[in-house]
């Protein structure tokens, strides 16, 4: 009896510790290297007597206390990082310290950190050449150096042929954000040879290699010095969703592309230079849910009916772009679409196919969009206005409200 009830307590404490296992607190070393990397805490919640695994910012590995994530972004840090103390954190797999005022160079000891998949310094106010050694971290999936403020006074920029030799030697990459960083060299083939790579935004390079990036995702090229024509492929890239291409000098016509992309949902290509027609083309792209094509110089009369094949699109812009829109005899409507800007398109009447949807606003010069309604800003109800457009504008529309206020002014008719 008693042998029984020693083996049915045994048991009973064996059950007991398997549904209620115990996750290992941080280890000494862990602690002190993070205590160390910066000369103080960055965080209130860093304290020496606490376990660093329950800090904020810290992830650890629950089975042994090895710090394995560390997440400081926009914490104020402004004191140079103490490179020696990467030597007990080589268990680190994510970084980021993004959004901080470090003042100082990248230390080429992160390139010690071999078990990283993801490394964001992103806006950190790194600045000077990338070192070398981060193109050691092989295992890296996410690569983020980018700077998204023009004006800061910080920047990166890669050494002679250092840009080629990071991307010969990280394969493995699924996401690269450079935008802002001065790379400075020929684009190296290898660059083509990233299968993985979903997710690309660079400055100030070629674009040539696009299309053999078959796993490619997102190509975000806004805000360079782009010019002549856009390559046809990019529309007929077989993986590709969304495609930013604005605020570039691009100042060739558009011209037609056969096997036009399913899969692209998003293409940007406002605040260029393009001239000529829209080619049509464009308009098979059926998979587009946003059109932007603002602030350019075509020279062309474009049917709205074209519009009727694209049955996804949400958000429309051709404001300022060079067109004139023909809106007469269309028999559809666009009930999906919440995002409508049509200003200086050279409209002579009000839209009928606007007339069966929600309105907020005072009237029509400049159609935008505002808590997901198409809404529009007035210049009064019989006037000419920007787009030339006379005339009564909707019989439910009320635009006796002054202009600086925003009314509910068109409902549905009846």
């Amino acid at each position: 009896m008693k042998l029984s009830l020693g083996l049915f307590q045994l048991f009973s404490i064996f059950s007991l510790l398997c549904s209620n296992p115990i996750f290992a607190q941080c280890l000494d070393d862990q602690k002190s290297s993070l205590l160390s990397l910066f000369g103080s805490a960055p965080t209130p919640s860093w304290t020496p007597k606490t376990d660093c695994c329950l800090w904020k910012g810290v992830t650890c590995d629950s089975s042994n206390g090895y710090v394995t994530g560390l997440d400081l972004t926009n914490c104020s840090i402004r004191a140079p990082i103490n490179s020696t103390s990467f030597i007990s954190l080589s268990s680190l797999k994510s970084l980021n310290l993004s959004q901080n005022l470090f003042n100082s160079s990248i230390p080429a000891s992160l390139g010690a950190l071999s078990n990283l998949t993801h490394l964001n310094l992103s806006d950190s106010g790194f600045t000077g050449t990338i070192p070398i050694e981060i193109s050691r971290i092989k295992m890296l999936e996410s690569l983020d150096l980018s700077r998204t403020d023009p004006s800061s006074p910080f920047y990166l920029r890669f050494g002679n042929l250092d840009f080629e030799y990071l991307v010969g030697n990280l394969s493995g990459l699924r996401q690269l954000h450079l935008d802002g960083v001065d790379i400075s060299s020929p684009v190296p083939r290898s660059m083509g040879d990233l299968a993985n790579l979903t997710f690309l935004h660079l400055s100030g390079i070629d674009s040539s290699f696009v299309g053999r990036l078959l796993c490619l995702e997102v190509l975000d090229l806004q805000n360079n010095s782009f010019h002549g024509k856009i390559p046809s492929s990019l529309f007929t890239h077989p993986s590709l969703k969304h495609l930013q291409l604005s605020q570039n000098q691009f100042d060739a016509p558009l011209v037609e592309f056969g096997n036009a992309s399913s899969s692209l949902s998003i293409l940007d290509l406002s605040d260029n230079k393009l001239q000529g027609l829209i080619p049509s083309s464009v308009f098979q792209l059926m998979g587009l849910d946003t059109l932007w094509l603002s602030s350019n110089d075509f020279s062309d009369t474009m049917d709205f009916s074209l519009l009727q094949n694209l049955t996804n699109l949400r958000r429309l812009d051709l404001s300022n772009s060079g067109l004139s829109i023909n809106t007469g005899g269309i028999n559809f409507s666009l009930p999906q679409v919440n995002t409508l800007y049509l200003s200086s398109c050279n409209l002579k009447e009000f839209p009928d196919f606007l007339r069966n949807m929600y309105l907020d606003g005072y009237g029509p010069t400049h159609i935008f969009h505002q808590s997901e309604k198409v809404v529009f800003q007035a210049c009064g109800q019989d006037a000419t206005c920007v787009n030339g457009m006379v005339g009564r504008v909707h019989d439910a529309c009320d635009f006796s409200k002054t202009e600086s206020s925003w009314v509910s002014a068109c409902t549905p008719p009846k």
